[in-house]
């Protein structure tokens, strides 16, 4: 099962138009979240959660951090963080945010990914990025995260059963099937 939480955002529709293509797929409303956080850590089954895209900025939902950092590592949850969902997730590991420098708003970039092996397209629409010090992410890369760069800001990050992005994948200027369905597929077919 995919579950979208969705942020009061219009890109949690493209989302569930992608992935109820290939799992089960159900919507979160905002004001549902938090409860829905703390039922799932009493499921055996496997689920995808989808921190979706948003508005505003992390600190104007600082009551889901706590609820995020308690399923973070839970071996039967897949966390896949899109934009604002991707802020929420290593805000809950202690990072901050900031004003992007490159603030972008439906434009797509060809990037290289070290974690798929090849280019890629991104769409990006976003104002602000997580922030760190290099000595941070280095650490982070030292204990096994995949954290990937553009320019000075950090566009995606994985490990075991997370992953985030700081773009949108489900954008049309997007690589779509590349950066949804096969993390989130493979995550799935395990249960197999």
């Amino acid at each position: 099962m995919i579950a979208i939480c969705d942020f009061d955002d219009s890109f949690t529709f493209n989302l569930l138009s992608d992935l109820s293509s290939f799992s089960k797929t159900v919507v979160i409303p905002k004001k549902e979240i938090i409860q829905f956080l703390k039922d799932v850590l009493h499921k055996d089954e496997r689920i995808v959660i989808v921190l979706g895209p948003g508005p505003g900025n992390p600190d104007e939902y600082l009551d889901f951090i706590k609820p995020i950092q308690d399923v973070l590592y839970k071996k039967n949850l897949f966390i896949f963080g899109v934009c604002l969902g991707h802020q929420l997730i290593w805000k809950s590991m202690g990072f901050n945010w900031s004003r992007s420098s490159m603030p972008i708003h439906g434009q797509s970039f060809l990037t290289y990914f070290k974690f798929f092996n090849k280019s890629l397209k991104i769409q990006r629409y976003n104002s602000l990025k997580v922030t760190g010090l290099k000595s941070q992410f280095q650490s982070l890369i030292n204990e096994g995260w995949t954290i990937e760069f553009l320019k000075d800001e950090f566009m995606l990050s994985a490990k075991e059963n997370i992953l985030t992005y700081q773009f949108h994948p489900e954008s049309v200027g997007s690589s779509r099937k590349d950066l949804l369905y096969s993390p989130i597929k493979d995550f799935l077919l395990q249960s197999n």
